[in-house]
């Protein structure tokens, strides 16, 4: 590697060490994975073990975690040494900034989240700068002042950034100013200019600055707008990392979890409920799908409600320990669905939950209509084929790529269809009515013939109790009965015959 002579003469030879690092590929990128939905996870490029694994063999003195890491990586206790506390920056301290900078944007977010404190306060640092540098510190608050660093351009070809932010945030009630480092701000802030934005920071302590100022730097710094998805705690910086009209590439790899993360903190049924509230205000009946398709940069993080037939519904688990430890995601469901106007093409739902009882399916046969709220994350290029045929044809370049609008939501409406009764069914049916029908025709001529016959019963029954008038008669009756001929009579009687 051949340096340029003036930039010999103008970098250090701390920072000269690090560029020879750098240039050699001593310490490369980890773990780059490209999340895509419905697929299993693939690393994208994978060079070597992440950048903590690397340096988690060095022996360190200088503590555990953060400072272990950093001491592996030649950024120790002297190293920080070198910062002054209770002034602004002077001499080489950019320099040593940056090379901090530059290990702490290498860490995994993970680690990064394992090794920060949450509970501290401001006064600790101010008291003794020496005993938390180079520790992480979570900071909550209100950014207050965004400006741009520009580099030299020793600096710019040492370490490839051309210009850094320092952002000034205001912590907790008391408003106590601290000073954050970092490469990415979110796009929507004006820089230079004053604003007041929720934020949130895993800041790495550096050193106090003038008016005993905490300076910290960061990865990123979270924001948190006064929105619906930035209410369930999302980074909605991370939509400005989005690319549309490709898979998800493992830069929107962070983007992508946060967000199934943030639909998650939602209540069941909430997303429904705030869509149709933002119907109502705007006066509409319904969203339409043409902005999805035509203008997706402009409809980042917005909550949209569609209705449809799902095609496809599948569960993919997700097996990344990373994403299963910092958001206990370990699956979420695809939702293919096709609404009126999409004119045959699908809309892509990430569903963190499905109705009890709703089937799984990709057969052509399968079909059930849903009713989804998400938020439109971006325009999302997927294997057509593997959606037409149900089946995965491994790394052929030959298959078609078709583009589809991705969202993210918590859960759905499921409106069961009605089963179809088959023949041997409708059959049955039949039959049981007609039995049921001739046994009603039966139970009504046994009562009417019950009746006839009740009715001849109680006539008859009027007669034989006497009820026949014979005052008509003329019958001769006196004196007193007297059985003295009996005898003769019957002599008689017998005499004739």
């Amino acid at each position: 590697m051949i340096f340029r002579k003036h930039v010999w003469s103008g970098i250090n030879g701390t920072l000269i060490v690090v560029f020879g690092l750098i240039a050699l590929g001593t310490f490369e990128d980890g773990r780059l994975l490209a999340i895509v939905p419905g697929e299993i996870l693939e690393e994208a490029s994978q060079t070597g073990p992440p950048v903590s694994e690397k340096l988690e063999s060095t022996e360190s003195n200088w503590g555990h975690g953060t400072r272990k890491m950093l001491e592996a990586a030649g950024v120790g206790r002297e190293y920080f040494a070198g910062f002054q506390n209770d002034r602004p920056f002077m001499g080489d301290e950019i320099g040593r900034l940056l090379k901090v900078m530059y290990w702490v944007d290498r860490f995994a977010v993970l680690d990064v989240e394992n090794w920060t404190k949450h509970n501290f306060s401001i006064e600790q640092l101010s008291e003794d700068p020496k005993a938390y540098q180079g520790e992480f510190f979570r900071l909550d608050g209100r950014a207050e002042l965004i400006e741009s660093v520009e580099l030299s351009s020793g600096l710019v070809e040492l370490f490839g950034w051309k210009k850094l932010f320092r952002c000034k945030v205001l912590l907790g009630k008391d408003k106590r100013p601290v000073v954050i480092f970092t490469r990415f701000v979110p796009k929507a802030w004006k820089v230079g200019a004053r604003i007041d934005e929720r934020v949130s920071v895993n800041g790495l302590f550096v050193k106090l600055g003038g008016f005993q100022e905490p300076i910290f730097v960061a990865q990123r710094i979270a924001w948190y707008p006064q929105t619906l998805l930035g209410n369930l705690g999302m980074d909605v910086g991370l939509l400005d990392d989005l690319g549309d009209r490709k898979k998800i590439t493992k830069h929107e790899r962070e983007c992508f979890y946060q967000m199934l993360a943030a639909v998650g903190r939602a209540r069941p049924g909430q997303l429904l409920q705030d869509a149709q509230r933002e119907l109502k205000k705007k006066g509409q009946d319904s969203f339409s799908v043409s902005p999805l398709f035509n203008e997706p940069e402009k409809g980042r993080g917005r909550l949209v409600m569609l209705a449809g037939t799902a095609r496809r519904v599948v569960r993919v688990r997700v097996d990344d320990p990373d994403i299963v430890a910092r958001f206990g995601i370990d699956h979420y469901f695809e939702v293919f669905m096709f609404t009126p106007d999409s004119q045959g093409n699908p809309i892509v739902f990430c569903v963190r939950e499905l109705p009890d009882g709703m089937p799984l399916g990709i057969d052509v046969g399968y079909g059930e209509f849903v009713e989804i709220a998400g938020f439109f994350m971006k325009k999302w290029s997927y294997q057509s084929i593997e959606f037409a045929m149900g089946k995965r044809y491994g790394d052929r370049k030959d298959l078609r790529r078709q583009l589809a609008p991705l969202l993210i939501a918590r859960d759905l409406l499921w409106i069961p269809r009605e089963q179809p009764i088959s023949s041997s069914a409708t059959t049955n049916l039949v039959a049981g009515l007609i039995f049921v029908l001739v046994l009603i025709g039966i139970w009504i001529a046994v009562w009417i013939s019950g009746r006839r016959d009740k009715r001849m019963f109680d006539e008859t029954l009027k007669e034989v109790r006497g009820e026949v008038d014979l005052t008509g008669l003329d019958v001769e009756v006196s004196g007193e009965y007297s059985f003295e001929d009996i005898d003769q009579i019957d002599t008689e009687r017998k005499g004739d015959a």
